[in-house]
């Protein structure tokens, strides 16, 4: 016999959870067109920049980020969450989401960006004298 209401309930779950998905993938997008952004200010335009224009397009950026390495790595958490519920609904078996690490790797990950893309016009502000 045929349980609709799980299947209701399976489909609904795995909706929520593509879009999470889709939603982390715009976080995603943006945060790479920032850091985009940020790069390109400080190879064109870093070394002119005044001090204040500096510290406000280095906190609007620094801000920015945050916002969505946050957003990145809450709907991590929440297609986790969705994934556990699938599988509590499976009866523990396995379901083939492909979702198994830890929701904080995207942090680690996108933080490395922002600091590399600081480093970065930290370089082209403090240029090496050889």
């Amino acid at each position: 016999m045929i349980d609709y209401d799980l299947i209701s309930a399976r489909e609904a779950i795995a909706q929520t959870a593509v879009a999470m998905a889709e939603v982390q993938a715009s976080h995603i997008a943006i945060y790479l067109t920032i850091i985009f952004a940020y790069i390109s200010v400080a190879y064109i335009a870093g070394s002119k920049l005044s001090r204040l224009q500096l510290v406000l397009t280095t906190f609007l950026f620094v801000a920015a980020s945050i916002r969505q390495i946050v957003g990145i790595v809450t709907l991590s958490q929440v297609i986790l969450l969705k994934h556990s519920q699938l599988v509590e609904l499976a009866g523990g078996a396995a379901v083939g989401m492909g979702v198994q690490h830890s929701p904080w790797w995207p942090a680690a990950i996108w933080s490395t960006g922002l600091f590399a893309a600081l480093l970065f016009m930290w370089s082209v502000r403090h240029p090496a004298s050889e």
